[in-house]
């Protein structure tokens, strides 16, 4: 009797029958949708230190170009040219994601644990570079907005592809 009545003040979970939703149609619709494509991620991960090589090679090539312009002072800025003028000077960029890019790149290309590791955080630094830069170089000063080019889009976009690539090494393991 006390057992009856203990059970009978306790508030026991419910149960629900949602397991026979989990082989709907449209989650079966979905991953038939997506399949073909599978086949493009298994190429991409069998490419990704070449795509990471490139896309080094292509970041230090987008420093060059420019990035903003700036309609007050006439002048366009890119990871080369940082200084716009006395009191605006954000230094030359190209030093600092030529350093990581180097770095990354020699960790594509050594075929050690390590070196992958290191890759990914190498990756992860570059790309919070990057985002720094396309925040202080598109941020507005005094009422001044600079005009964005397509160099500062690219740099984030390259940033993004290095990471990516650092995240799946080609590695051989040991059996």
């Amino acid at each position: 009797m006390a057992e009856w009545l203990g059970r009978a003040l306790q508030k026991l979970p419910q149960r629900f029958e949602s397991a026979r939703d989990l082989l709907n149609k449209d989650y079966i619709a979905v991953v038939l949708i997506f399949l073909p494509y599978l086949n493009l991620v298994v190429k991409f991960m069998k490419y990704t230190q070449i795509i990471g090589l490139i896309a080094a090679l292509a970041l230090i090539f987008i420093c060059f170009i420019p990035w903003v312009y700036i309609p007050s002072l006439q002048v366009y800025l890119s990871g080369i040219n940082g200084k716009a003028s006395l009191e605006l000077n954000f230094g030359s960029q190209v030093k600092s994601h030529g350093f990581l890019v180097l770095l990354m790149g020699v960790c594509f290309l050594v075929p050690r644990v390590w070196a992958k590791r290191l890759n990914v955080f190498l990756g992860a630094i570059n790309l919070s570079w990057a985002f720094k830069n396309f925040i202080i170089f598109s941020m507005c000063r005094a009422g001044d907005c600079p005009e964005k080019q397509i160099g500062l889009y690219l740099l984030i976009v390259f940033s993004v592809i290095l990471l990516v690539a650092s995240l799946f090494p080609k590695l051989a393991l040991k059996k």
